[in-house]
């Protein structure tokens, strides 16, 4: 196959950070190259000297409507760039010819309406770009096209339209979704059509919506959201064929067309935004989310959470990701423990009885976060997936003896930042689902991935082709083990993550998963309703008959003893010793052995 021949849409020679990063990633393909740059060079319509101060006292009187927004934006704008992950530079603009691109420049000063609105090109233009044979025209510039553009090249015009087309047309984007406390911003990649954003969906992807800023919001969703373009074209690329959003049979937009807010809405959405930063930085100062454990024996078919035995631990830390395991009548949770002093986790193991944790024992502690220990067996033989994202790796453990020494296998996958994976046994093949951040500006809660492999131990992972199958930061997250049900359903647990982390499970039916295609269906969701004040819950294990899952809440941070009631007296003294350990490393043999590196501790100088 002939690789893809693109050409861009620009205003003059500019591209916007995050518009840069999509063509770079599409060059290094190799398979996708550049034939055209069409630069918009429209000469500005705003008169200068004398006839700027008369365009000014004309438009007076619509001006000072705009008065409030623009000055709230400017306010938005200036805390936006504050953003510590960086993504506030995902807007700043770049030149042409910084990036590897040495395409021929078509500059175009097309046809305007006269709002300023729409864009037609002329035919002599028109001419021009058809002899350069394009596949895909990318729409980073001009006003909304119409007209034959649309069909200048074999796949047509593609453009961003950043919020969810069913629900969202207009703008400005990332702010509507703020104003109305949505939990989260949905994006469509799109072939343009004569309709307003209501082309051909080639792709969607929601994401959480940040609370706090409408720009904010903005620049975290487009920082995120590239993906959807590079994996468009690299599917185009790699079949042949266009890919196409899942549709639904009606269509039917019974919203407002959106523009910007007026006083009072910009007005509401700069006050919701002040008093959730207030309201944050409160919290922050006086009160930590502490997670605590509930499990109990019962079918996950007929649970009430509120009978569950809970598990509060001491106040230096939080329990997580429960995984129930069941040895010699014993009932065991592995967990992720994580100290705030140090904020990085590490797998632990739990006796538990009742209310009580009858024994405290580190499994892995190393110089990297640690969370989520998947357990499961295979030729009787116990092992362990935790998180290990930090590392840039995910890493399979045997169990040498249980509960605390445990043998490093192999990587089961490097060079990703992947959290919370997952194994499911189905159809005499092992499937490997976990959630990837593929850049820097991305976040773990958004894309799912799935590989595929005949065997668990030895390797051999293969990507799904349809990869990643799932771009919702509202059921993509892992939150625990699949659910086996008599009938043969199998339902996956996943996090629900909106404005803020770890809100609710969401439960969904797994329709069809194969080595070439993974879909699933929405069931409901288990949201934290069972006790006052509970700010979310995101975990859900079973292991025969034990259930395990997680909460979360506010506790003071003046804190300082565990209560009588999260441990008993001997359990505290075995937390304290084992807080005592260093970070081990593996022997001679490479077997992590925790107990030793605890003993070694205690009896070491210091």
């Amino acid at each position: 196959m002939r690789p893809l021949r693109i050409g861009l849409l620009l205003e003059g020679q500019k591209l916007q950070r995050w518009q840069a990063w999509c063509v770079e990633a599409l060059l290094e393909r190799g398979d996708i190259t550049v034939e055209l740059a069409i630069c918009n060079r429209t000469p500005s319509p705003v008169p200068t000297g004398a006839r700027k101060q008369l365009h000014r006292l004309r438009n007076l009187p619509s001006r000072l409507n705009e008065v409030p927004w623009i000055v709230l934006n400017r306010a938005d704008q200036r805390f936006a760039r504050r953003d510590r992950s960086g993504a506030g530079t995902i807007i700043e603009e770049m030149d042409l010819t910084s990036l590897s691109v040495e395409a021929p420049k078509l500059d175009v000063i097309p046809h305007a309406s006269t709002s300023g609105l729409f864009h037609w090109f002329s035919d002599d233009d028109l001419a021009t770009i058809e002899q350069y044979d394009l596949d895909i025209l990318f729409r980073f510039g001009f006003a909304i096209l119409r007209g034959p553009i649309l069909n200048a090249a074999r796949y047509g015009v593609w453009s961003f339209h950043h919020a969810d087309n069913r629900v969202n047309r207009g703008g400005p984007p990332g702010f509507w979704e703020v104003a109305r406390n949505e939990p989260v911003t949905g994006v469509i990649l799109q072939r343009l059509s004569e309709q307003l954003d209501n082309g051909q969906v080639l792709a969607r992807g929601w994401y959480s919506t940040n609370p706090m800023s409408w720009n904010r919001n903005f620049h975290r969703v487009l920082a995120q959201s590239r993906t959807l373009l590079t994996d468009a074209v690299s599917h185009l690329a790699h079949r042949g064929e266009v890919p196409q959003a899942n549709t639904e049979p009606v269509n039917i937009y019974c919203h407002p067309l959106y523009r910007e807010p007026d006083a009072r809405a910009a007005l509401s959405a700069a006050t919701r935004c002040a008093a959730r930063r207030l309201q944050g930085k409160f919290h922050n100062e006086t009160t930590r989310r502490q997670w605590h454990l509930l499990w109990g024996k019962v079918s996950v078919n007929d649970l009430s959470v509120r009978r569950l035995n809970r598990l509060i631990p001491p106040p230096d830390r939080f329990w997580a990701d429960p995984f129930p395991y069941t040895v010699n009548g014993q009932n065991w949770l592995f967990v992720e423990e994580l100290f705030y002093a140090t904020d990085r986790g590490r797998i632990v193991a739990l006796q538990v009885e009742g209310n009580r944790v009858v024994r405290h024992v580190v499994v892995l502690d190393l110089p990297y976060h640690l969370s989520y220990p998947f357990l499961f067996e295979h030729d009787d033989v116990l092992y362990m997936i935790p998180e290990s994202g930090t590392s840039g790796t995910i890493n399979l453990w045997r169990c040498e003896r249980f509960p605390d020494q445990w043998v490093l296998v192999h990587s089961m996958l490097a060079d990703v930042r992947a959290v919370d994976s997952t194994l499911l046994a189905h159809d005499g093949r092992y499937y490997l689902f976990t959630n990837i951040a593929r850049n820097a500006a991305a976040d773990h809660n958004t894309e799912l991935h799935v590989y595929v492999s005949d065997d668990p131990i030895d390797g051999g992972w293969r990507a799904l082709p349809n990869n990643p199958v799932l771009v919702d930061s509202r059921c993509a997250r892992m939150a625990g083990g699949f659910l086996h049900q008599p009938d043969g359903r199998i339902i996956r647990c996943a996090q629900f993550n909106g404005s803020s982390y770890g809100e609710a499970i969401a439960l969904r039916s797994v329709d069809m998963v194969t080595p070439q295609h993974y879909a699933e269906s929405g069931l409901g969701h288990l949201t934290p309703s069972w006790e006052p004040g509970l700010l979310g819950t995101h975990h859900l294990a079973t292991s025969g008959s034990t259930v395990a899952l997680d909460a979360c809440r506010h506790i003071p941070r003046w804190s300082r003893r565990p209560r009588r009631h999260s441990l008993s007296d001997t359990v505290a003294g075995a937390v304290r010793a084992s807080d005592e350990q260093v970070s081990a490393v593996p022997n001679e043999r490479g077997v992590y052995d925790a107990a030793q590196s605890a003993s070694d501790s205690r009896t070491a100088p210091r």
